[in-house]
């Protein structure tokens, strides 16, 4: 019988209809989530702005005895990261960020 078949056919297009009109629906959502979050985003300050961000490593004490262990005592970079419980890189980096070894660089 080719009603039923027609039947049939008219089911895969609205099932497929439907399918689409979810995919389209669920995208809109998103979309909508996706606006909320940006405005969300651009609402919060700036960690630049209101002073926060991530905390330094090293205090100002810290960061001296390092330096001094460093050049005073001539102790290794990765002794002095292990003694102030610290990444060999940040000991590198407070050295590294001295005034005087940027100015000495250009010369």
């Amino acid at each position: 019988m080719p009603t039923g078949r027609l039947r049939g056919e008219r089911m895969k297009k609205l099932k497929t209809t439907f399918s689409a009109v979810e995919e389209a629906q669920a995208d809109s959502t998103q979309m909508e989530k996706l606006k909320a979050c940006a405005m969300a985003v651009e609402a919060k300050p700036r960690p630049q702005e209101c002073g926060k961000g991530r905390p330094k490593a090293l205090s100002d004490g810290e960061r001296a005895l390092a330096l001094g262990l460093y050049f005073d005592e001539g102790l290794p970079v990765r002794t002095i990261a292990d003694a102030l419980g610290v990444s060999h890189m940040t000991v590198w980096r407070t050295i590294a960020a001295l005034p005087s070894l940027s100015a000495g660089a250009d010369n």
